[in-house]
């Protein structure tokens, strides 16, 4: 097993809620997509995305993988 290499977790909905109940030191950053509701505050309806991303999937896959170039190249 590699080890220094940075370890992130990304998860959707229930993978999210994983994701985020994983406290391992060595984890160094989370991506909760659309996580259950309980995990914070109830979506604004203005801004026309429901849980399931309806027309924004792929607006949001690219948020997270710009976050994780980004989150690479830190130091």
């Amino acid at each position: 097993m590699q080890t220094g290499l940075p370890l992130r977790l990304v998860g959707y909905s229930f993978g999210a809620d994983i994701a985020l109940s994983v406290g391992d030191e060595r984890v160094t950053g989370w991506a909760a997509v659309a996580p259950p509701l309980r995990v914070g505050p109830p979506p604004c309806a203005a801004e026309g995305v429901d849980h399931f991303l309806a027309g924004a999937a792929g607006r949001v896959a690219e948020a997270v993988l710009a976050w994780l170039r980004d989150e690479s190249d830190a130091p």
